[in-house]
């Protein structure tokens, strides 16, 4: 109905809006050129992973699927993508990286296409929106801890970016984020 929030169509456009933006560095000039590129580039990419976890888990919940195991299977492919960009990028031209990026943007833009349409009602007028008492809540404040320890085992600074590297930090965040949703949302 037109009176609901859609999902999928925001998410969509931000993806293809961030394949845009990340091309946009093949034309960058001067270094200022490259930050704003960068602000450009987060602003609308910022927002994709959070909108990309509440459809899935909406549409969890809503179909009785099991989200541990599509958590589980995600999270190896994703490792696996990992290993396999870095082991087809090793000795290429680091332009090269760009080129990927952007088009697993456009890649995922696309196999977004292909989500359900979830929609929520929109809020009715005399409701107003309490963000702030989140941070009163316990699961949201462990959510915040593993978030943080999440990033900070993938952002750890190992020069070598060797691909087997890098899909053990990222493999180890993963499995954090997926022990912290076993323990808030058992099934």
């Amino acid at each position: 109905p037109p009176s609901a929030c859609p999902r999928r169509r925001p998410l969509v456009l931000l993806l293809f809006a961030a394949a845009g933006a990340y091309a946009l560095f093949w034309f960058g000039g001067p270094f200022w050129s490259f930050i704003l590129l960068a602000i450009l580039a987060s602003g609308v990419y910022s927002p994709v992973l959070p909108l990309g976890d509440n459809l899935t888990m909406t549409a969890a919940a809503q179909r009785d699927l099991d989200y541990g195991r599509m958590r589980l299977w995600g999270s190896v492919t994703f490792i696996g993508a990992v290993y396999g960009a870095g082991w087809l990028l090793k000795g290429r031209d680091p332009d090269v990286i760009l080129w990927l990026v952007v088009g697993g943007f456009v890649t995922t833009a696309l196999v977004c296409t292909l989500l359900p349409d979830i929609r929520y009602p929109k809020p009715e007028q005399g409701q107003k929106p309490r963000p702030l008492a989140l941070l009163r809540h316990p699961v949201f404040l462990l959510f915040l801890a593993t978030a943080g320890l999440n990033t900070a085992a993938q952002t750890e600074g190992d020069p070598s970016y060797e691909p087997a590297h890098v899909g053990c930090h990222i493999g180890a965040g993963l499995i954090a984020a997926d022990t912290t949703e076993r323990l808030v949302m058992p099934s």
